[in-house]
C-alpha cells in the first residue's frame, strides 16, 4: 500500500501525478454519471419486462408487485447517493494528501507504534480465538447456514466448501491454525507473509460461525485492522523478523517513519468508523426517539431475560429507576458513537473518548450481558508512544513527499466510500455491514424473550444451558435464531428440531445416566414492563415446544403448563 524506504524517492514525479489522476477521475466519474443516466434505466426497464438477461432479470425479483417506476425510482436515489459519497471520499482524499493534514491530523510515528498496533490486534484475536469451539460447526445441521454474504459464494463457488463445514478434524484444523498464524503475528515471525494469512484465517473461521447463527459484529473491527496491517510496515518493530535481522547482524534501517504514521491513522479510521456508522444508524432509523426511556428499558430488559453465557440480571433491578436514568444512557451512548470521530482529528479526543468507549461496552456488558472484548482491548491503539520516541535512533526525514502521501489518501478515500454506501445502502453483506446495531425504535412497554426448560432421564424439570450443548453457538446467544425457528413454519421448525437433537446429543455425551435430557422445552414469555414493572415472574408463558433429545416434537399434553402457573391461570 504506502510501503516506502526514502523520502527522496517519494517525490519522483510528484506534481504530475495529481494532474494525471485528475484526469483519470475525472473520465471514471463521467463515465459513470454516463452509465447511470443512459444506460442503466433502459437496461432496468428490459429486465422488468423479462427481455434482458437472466441475471438480470433474477434481480428484479417482486416486478409483478411494484411498477418500472419504483425501480426506477430506486436506482436513481442510489445511483445520486453513489455519486455523492464518491465525490466525497475523493475531497477527503485530496485534502489527505495535503502536508499539512499530515501534520494536524496524522503526525509520523516509531515503527513501534505499528507494531503495538499488530501485538494488539493479534492479540485481541488470540483470546477470542482460543475461547471458540469451531469444530462443533460440524455437529450442527446444514439447513442452519444462512449463506451469509461471502459464505453464501464459498458455498456456491464448486470448491467443495461445504466438506469443510461437515469435518470436525477440518474445522478443528483452521482454527488451530488461525491460532498459530495469531502468534506468529503477534511476535511478529514471517510478519509480511503471516498477517495476510492470519486475515484470511480469521476472516474465514468467523464468517463459518457467522454463517451458522446470525450476522453479529464481535471481531469484527481486528478483521478490518488486520487487512489494513496486511499492506503496511508493521513487522517493523516490536517484531522477531527485526530481532533476527540484527542477530545476523544486517543492518536494520527504518523507513520514513511518516509511513507509520500514515499506516496508524488508517488502522484508527476502520476502527472509528464502525462507531460512527452505528450512532448515525439509530438516528436514522429511530430518530430523536431512540433514547426514549421506554425503547431504552426494552432493550436492557429484554437482552437480560434472554438466554446468555452470563447469569446476572443487574437491569432488573433498575426497574424502579426513573426514566430519566435510561433516557441519560441513551443519550450518552448516541453522543459517544457520533462524536467518536474526533479522536481522527484531536489529540485531547484521543486521550479521552477511547477510555469513556470502554465504560461504554463495560455498561453493556453488565446491564445486557454481550461482551465486546475485541473493542474493550482495541481501545489501546489509540495511546500515544511518542514519549519512546527520545530513546530511539534518530529518525529519517519526515517531510513525506506525494509518493507516500497518495496511496495512504487512496486507500482513505476507498475506506470511507466503501462504509459510507454500506451505511446508506444498508449492507450486510459478510464481512461488510452498516453496523444497524439495536437501531429499532420499541416503545410499546413489552418485551418477549425464551426459557429454556430441560427434562432429564431421571424426572427432573429444570432451566438448562444451551451454552453446554453446540460449544460454536455458546457465546452471544448465537442460538437465538434457532429458537426463533421452533415458533415459525413448518420447514423452520423442522430446523429447530435438528438444531435441539444436535445439542441435546452433545450434551449429553458429557453427562452420566440420570442427568440426561430427554426433551427440550421451549417457552416463549411476555413481560408488560409498563402495566407490571414488579411481576415476579417478569410476564407470562405465551408458547412452548417440546422437542425429544431425538429431534421428535411431542404433542402438546404430554407436558402441560401446570394449572396455577403464569402462562395458565
Amino acid at each position: 500500500m504506502f510501503v516506502s524506504q526514502h523520502s527522496s524517492d517519494l517525490t519522483i514525479q510528484s506534481d504530475r501525478m495529481p494532474r494525471a489522476l485528475l484526469i483519470v477521475v475525472g473520465l471514471g466519474l463521467a463515465l459513470w454519471i454516463g452509465f447511470a443516466t443512459l444506460v442503466a434505466p433502459p437496461l432496468i426497464e428490459r429486465a422488468y419486462r423479462g427481455d434482458s438477461l437472466p441475471a438480470l432479470n433474477a434481480v428484479m425479483q417482486g416486478r409483478f408487485e411494484h411498477p418500472v417506476e419504483f425501480y426506477l425510482n430506486k436506482w436513481n436515489r442510489t445511483a445520486l447517493q453513489l455519486t455523492l459519497v464518491t465525490l466525497a471520499s475523493l475531497l477527503l482524499g485530496a485534502a489527505a494528501t495535503s502536508r499539512r493534514f499530515f501534520q494536524t491530523f496524522v503526525g509520523d510515528a516509531p515503527p513501534q507504534t505499528l507494531g503495538a498496533i499488530r501485538v494488539v490486534t493479534c492479540a485481541v484475536l488470540l483470546i477470542a480465538t482460543s475461547l471458540e469451539d469451531l469444530g462443533s460447526v460440524a455437529l450442527l445441521p446444514p439447513e442452519m447456514r444462512t449463506g451469509t454474504g461471502a459464505m453464501g459464494l464459498l458455498l456456491a463457488a464448486p470448491i467443495g466448501f461445504e466438506r469443510l463445514l461437515a469435518s470436525e478434524m477440518g474445522l478443528r484444523t483452521l482454527q488451530h491454525l488461525t491460532e498459530l498464524f495469531l502468534v506468529l503475528g503477534m511476535i511478529g515471525c514471517f510478519t509480511r507473509l503471516v498477517i495476510p494469512l492470519t486475515a484470511a484465517a480469521h476472516f474465514l473461521s468467523l464468517g463459518i460461525l457467522v454463517d451458522y447463527s446470525f450476522f453479529w459484529h464481535q471481531n469484527l473491527v481486528p478483521l478490518y485492522v488486520l487487512t489494513v496491517l496486511s499492506f503496511t510496515p508493521c513487522g517493523d518493530g516490536l517484531s522477531i523478523d527485526r530481532l533476527w535481522k540484527r542477530y545476523l547482524g544486517r543492518r536494520v534501517r527504518d523507513r520514513d517513519w511518516a509511513v507509520y504514521g500514515l499506516s496508524r491513522y488508517l488502522c484508527w479510521v476502520v476502527i472509528v468508523l464502525p462507531y460512527v456508522q452505528s450512532g448515525l444508524a439509530k438516528l436514522r432509523m429511530a430518530g430523536w426517539s431512540w433514547w426514549d426511556a421506554t425503547n431504552m428499558r426494552s432493550m436492557l430488559y429484554g437482552d437480560t431475560l434472554s438466554p446468555r453465557e452470563y447469569d446476572w440480571h443487574v437491569a432488573l433491578r433498575l426497574v424502579s429507576a426513573p426514566d430519566a436514568v435510561f433516557t441519560a444512557l441513551g443519550v450518552a451512548t448516541i453522543v459517544l458513537e457520533v462524536s467518536y470521530v474526533l479522536v481522527l482529528f484531536s489529540r485531547t479526543a484521543r486521550r479521552i473518548l477511547p477510555l469513556m468507549m470502554i465504560g461504554v461496552h463495560l455498561g453493556i456488558l453488565l446491564l445486557q450481558r454481550i461482551l465486546f472484548l475485541d473493542l474493550i482491548l482495541l481501545q489501546l491503539v489509540f495511546v500515544d508512544f511518542g514519549r519512546i520516541r527520545a530513546e530511539l535512533p534518530g529518525r529519517a526525514d519526515t517531510r513525506a513527499g506525494f509518493g507516500t502521501r497518495f496511496p495512504f489518501a487512496a486507500a482513505l478515500s476507498l475506506v470511507v466510500f466503501v462504509t459510507a454506501a454500506c451505511w446508506l445502502q444498508r449492507v450486510e453483506f459478510y464481512p461488510l455491514s452498516a453496523w444497524q446495531l439495536y437501531a429499532m425504535l420499541d416503545t410499546s412497554g413489552k418485551v418477549s424473550y425464551y426459557k429454556v426448560m430441560g427434562h432429564y432421564d431421571s424426572g427432573r424439570v429444570s432451566t438448562v444451558r444451551l451454552e453446554e450443548g453446540i460449544g460454536a453457538l455458546a457465546l452471544d446467544g448465537r442460538y437465538s435464531v434457532a429458537l426463533n425457528k421452533c415458533f415459525a413454519s413448518a420447514a423452520d421448525v423442522s430446523i429447530c428440531e435438528k438444531f435441539l437433537a444436535a445439542s441435546a446429543s452433545a450434551y449429553n455425551a458429557r453427562r452420566p445416566p440420570g442427568d440426561r435430557l430427554t426433551h427440550y422445552e421451549i417457552q416463549t414469555w411476555t413481560w408488560d414492563f409498563v402495566s407490571e414493572p414488579r411481576d415476579p415472574e417478569h410476564g407470562r408463558l405465551q408458547k412452548r415446544i417440546i422437542v425429544g433429545a431425538d429431534g421428535t416434537q411431542d404433542a402438546g399434553d404430554k407436558f402441560p403448563v401446570p394449572p396455577g402457573s403464569p402462562g395458565n391461570p
